[in-house]
């Protein structure tokens, strides 16, 4: 179920990214569920499955709030995980693997260091690449983190049968890849 949090968290933030150069146009689709099309004409309902996923995405950051409460933001429970699942990664690598823009994640990580969750580090063989390695207080946290995201993988499956998650689940993930795979290549054409 982890994977399913993390699965639908990169599909929802990767089709925010894709609409970022049109945003007015994507604000007012999202007023109006509807997508459009690069000429900004709306021309077909909003699929349902990805107002589910903002809808679902939203709800899990107001659960992760109520039960984190002040320590970090739900937005920082993605970064708590990658951080100790891999010390030591460097900023870019971190904002790869959760599907975040490098100034957000670099923000967000700005923020955990002043709170004192996160030290910052130059690499020793590459002065311009940034370390990040967990502190004492984040390791601490780390355990309410994790059990606040399987609380939340729990709830959210209650009802659904191990044979429909796990069609849900493969699809989901090759939406996933496709999402990832239409990133990597407008990377790659803007010179990212």
């Amino acid at each position: 179920m982890t994977k399913f949090l993390k699965t639908y968290g990169a599909i929802s933030f990767l089709f925010l990214h894709i609409d970022e150069n049109n945003f007015s146009c994507y604000n007012r689709c999202i007023r109006n569920s509807c997508f459009c099309n690069n000429s900004g004409k709306e021309n077909e309902p909003m699929p349902k499955f990805m107002k589910s996923l903002n809808i679902i995405s939203r709800c899990q950051s107001i659960f992760r709030n109520r039960q984190t409460g002040n320590e970090i933001c739900a937005a920082h429970h993605s970064l708590v995980l990658a951080i100790c699942r891999e010390p030591g990664r460097s900023q870019d690598e971190l904002a790869k693997d959760i599907c975040i823009d490098k100034s957000v994640v670099a923000r967000a990580l700005a923020s955990l260091e002043d709170k004192g969750f996160v030290e910052r580090k130059a690499d020793p063989e590459n002065k311009r690449r940034t370390l990040v390695e967990p502190t004492q207080k984040m390791l601490d946290i780390l355990p309410k983190v994790r059990f606040v995201t399987a609380e939340w993988n729990r709830l959210v499956s209650e009802g659904i049968s191990e044979e429909e998650f796990s069609v849900f689940q493969s699809v989901l993930l090759r939406i996933e890849q496709n999402a990832r795979k239409i990133i990597s290549e407008t990377e790659e054409k803007s010179g990212e």
